[in-house]
């Protein structure tokens, strides 16, 4: 897989790696390779031998390690295989950014429900913070469709980690799901088990969003707890 690390150095440049590295704290070195060089170079190991770039398992430097689980998610395997190479990467997640992107290409979960969902679920009650931000944005992404509302609520009401990472994406995935489907979440707003931060962390991020109304940011304004 050197071959992979040469393309990433080569694309590379210290514009995008600056502005990457004040957004992503996370402890593995960052090359500074934009989204679009990312994708290419995706689609060229699929086009390939992605299994022994799998087996390599490169995660030297922030870009390996996304390109690795993208591979993971995107290439035609059985889902036990899957799953698998999964569980292997999801504790090497260091960052957000790592995080987000891969759960973001989750298809395989919505196109596999219940193994899909079983699987998410499981990491809400790691105790590794990024484990459970896999869990509850992985959720978010593949299961965000009116059917599993309830569901996913409850799924992240239970999350009690007290990590940033993983309290701000039950906030954020909250926020979400009351954007797409007010009348559904507005009662969970009402009765929840959210602390006191994740709660009011969920408000700021309706109250921020693009896509609500002012009257619904002046009663989300009025529901925060003090």
């Amino acid at each position: 897989m050197d071959n992979v690390r040469r393309r990433l150095e080569a694309m590379a440049t210290p514009e995008h790696r600056a502005f990457t590295e004040k957004i992503v704290k996370g402890r593995l070195p960052i090359l500074g390779v934009k989204s679009a060089g990312m994708q290419k170079l995706l689609k060229e190991i699929l086009a390939g031998d992605w299994r022994a770039f799998l087996e390599a398992s490169p995660d030297s430097v922030h870009e390996e390690l996304v390109l690795l689980g993208w591979v993971i998610v995107s290439a035609p395997m059985p889902l036990a295989e899957r799953l698998q190479h999964l569980r292997n990467f999801v504790p090497k997640i260091d960052s957000w950014a790592v995080c987000d992107t891969v759960c973001g290409r989750l298809q395989f979960a919505a196109a596999e429900a219940e193994a899909g969902w079983e699987f998410l679920a499981s990491y809400l009650c790691r105790d590794d913070e990024f484990a459970v931000r896999f869990g509850v944005v992985g959720l978010l992404e593949a299961f965000l469709r009116e059917p599993y509302v309830s569901r996913l609520l409850a799924a992240w009401d239970s999350v009690r980690h007290e990590g940033y990472y993983a309290r701000m994406a039950v906030a954020w995935a909250v926020s979400i799901a009351y954007v797409n489907f007010p009348a559904l979440v507005t009662p969970y707003l009402a009765n929840n088990h959210l602390d006191d931060w994740t709660y009011n962390k969920t408000l700021q991020k309706i109250i921020e969003s693009r896509q609500v109304t002012e009257e619904t940011r002046a009663a989300m304004r009025l529901r925060k707890r003090h």
